[in-house]
């Protein structure tokens, strides 16, 4: 008896409907086929996206969030889902992106036949391709008919069977809430033994794109927040890029717990460093205004 191929496609999502409905549009070849099943997480969403979802997209697998998921909790509700589902492959795909039926079949036919993969396709902003995933800590991009092997996955489109999730389990949305949950994902894959590619002939469209801001722009920001708020909102909130217990972790898992702790204290000193230089900088615009 041939065996049931079931490809579940995870979409997180917060309050981005024009994102995500333009992204679920894109995904009408395969809505309501039995070999697909898209399933999207609305944590905790006001404008409307899940109404909106259920009345234009009824084949959409719903689940629900509060508000506090986060990219990578969104991802772990999907992919216990679609374990529910009995999914044998995962998509990972952000709703501020745009791919084609091409790259998805593409990507899920490779690690349905490749088990010990996890492939991800080449992001595209401005009709070029972009430096995302890494390789031996160096952002690499796959131009049109290559397939790089890399060392960490960026999350905007990746796939991978259901034999991965066996292998090396799933994401850990305690210790990487937000930032670095795909990065965390990927590269654990990788120490475990799992394959990473870079597939240039599949492609993702990153919608909207804005370059991450520094720790200094972070911290400063275009408010007038004390600078015990900054702080929390910069070294602690689970959403920061900068969340200090996330890149002590992801330190750790790159280069192992000595040398992870002793890149960890550098990256602090740099980052004292360039928030002290921004505030000088802030100083002296402010009395040039003064006078």
């Amino acid at each position: 008896m041939r065996e049931r191929k079931l490809a579940v496609v995870v979409i997180p999502v917060h309050n981005r409907k024009a994102h995500t409905m333009h992204c679920l549009a894109g995904l009408k070849w395969c809505l309501g086929s039995p070999e697909w099943k898209v399933v999207v997480v609305d944590d905790g969403s006001v404008d409307g996206t899940a109404e909106e979802i259920a009345r234009d997209f009824p084949e959409v697998d719903l689940v629900f969030g509060n508000g506090n998921l986060y990219w990578t909790g969104g991802i772990l509700a999907g992919m216990r889902r679609g374990i529910e589902l009995g999914a044998t492959a995962f998509v990972w795909l952000n709703d501020d992106t745009e791919t084609s039926e091409s790259s998805l079949r593409s990507l899920v036919s490779r690690v349905t036949a490749n088990t010990n993969e996890m492939v991800g396709a080449s992001p595209w902003v401005d009709e070029s391709p972009m430096a995302f995933s890494s390789l031996r800590g160096v952002g690499v991009a796959a131009n049109a008919g290559e397939r790089l092997r890399v060392d960490v996955l960026a999350g905007f489109l990746v796939a991978f069977s259901v034999e991965v999730v066996r292998k090396i389990g799933l994401p850990d949305a305690d210790g990487y809430p937000h930032y670095a949950g795909d990065s965390e994902y990927t590269r654990r894959a990788k120490n475990m033994g799992v394959e990473l590619w870079l597939d240039g002939n599949a492609v993702v469209k990153l919608r909207g794109f804005k370059p991450y801001p520094t720790v200094a722009e972070h911290f400063w920001g275009p408010d007038t927040l004390d600078l015990a708020a900054r702080f929390k909102r910069t070294f602690l909130e689970r959403r920061s890029q900068f969340r200090l217990a996330t890149q002590k972790k992801l330190d750790q898992l790159y280069r192992g717990k000595v040398l992870g702790m002793a890149a960890f204290l550098i990256r602090l000193c740099l980052w004292a460093g360039q928030i002290g230089i921004a505030n000088r900088g802030r100083a002296g615009r402010s009395a040039k205004m003064s006078f």
